[in-house]
């Protein structure tokens, strides 16, 4: 956390205001990665709206490489 609010130009104990533990900025980027994905197409039929969304993924996974790993570390999105 230290690390993290030095890069970010402030104290450790002020990030603790937005979140819990590391692991709660772990989410939040994750959110972050996901939230980059674009959403379903209400008038897409199923196989279009899947041909996207897997497009979608691709495309942000490769901006985001580090990503996975940290996704596939990150429990709560395990379930």
């Amino acid at each position: 956390m230290r690390r993290i609010a030095q890069e970010l130009g402030v104290e450790a104990m002020s990030l603790y205001y937005h979140v819990k533990s590391k692991d709660g900025i772990i989410d939040r980027i994750a959110d972050a990665v996901i939230n980059e994905i674009a959403p379903r197409s209400p008038e897409d039929g199923w196989k279009l709206a899947l041909r996207k969304r897997a497009g979608s993924s691709r495309a942000v996974l490769a901006r985001h490489p580090w990503a996975v790993a940290l996704m596939r570390n990150t429990p709560r999105l395990q379930r």
